[in-house]
């Protein structure tokens, strides 16, 4: 069954149709929309993982992204961004595998030491010290 669902442009208001059909509109909000639990359970994570590598080798952590920006949405495809500070190659490399795993979501580890001057923007203006 192919159904047109309506959708109101943001920037115009102007209502048009999405051509999609039923079941595809609900993989799409199925693989998107907020599900009740996942910030929180992803925010607990990122504590224990940086809890981990404080403990494994002293370095700061900082969280960006849409996990530690409420307004943002997160959704079920959202990952934990986390920017490492004071950490040499072979540790981060250690501390990458060790990590592996420790999170039902995706963990994107970025060395402070490497960022590019936008990310480090990003983390001394809203990052969240963990």
């Amino acid at each position: 069954m192919h159904c047109a669902f309506l959708k109101i442009a943001a920037d115009t208001g102007t209502a048009y149709t999405t051509g999609m059909d039923r079941s595809e509109l609900l993989e799409h909000l199925n693989k998107t929309r907020f599900a009740a639990g996942d910030r929180d359970r992803a925010f607990a994570d990122a504590k224990k993982i940086a809890a981990s590598i404080k403990e494994a080798c002293g370095a700061e952590v900082f969280g960006v992204g849409s996990l530690f920006e409420s307004p943002r949405p997160f959704r079920k495809d959202s990952d934990i961004d986390l920017v490492v500070k004071g950490l040499s190659a072979d540790e981060f490399f250690r501390i990458s595998a060790k990590v592996d795993g420790m999170s039902s979501f995706e963990v994107n580890l970025i060395p402070w030491e490497s960022a590019n001057t936008l990310m480090i923007e990003i983390v001394e203006s809203g990052g969240v010290k963990l």
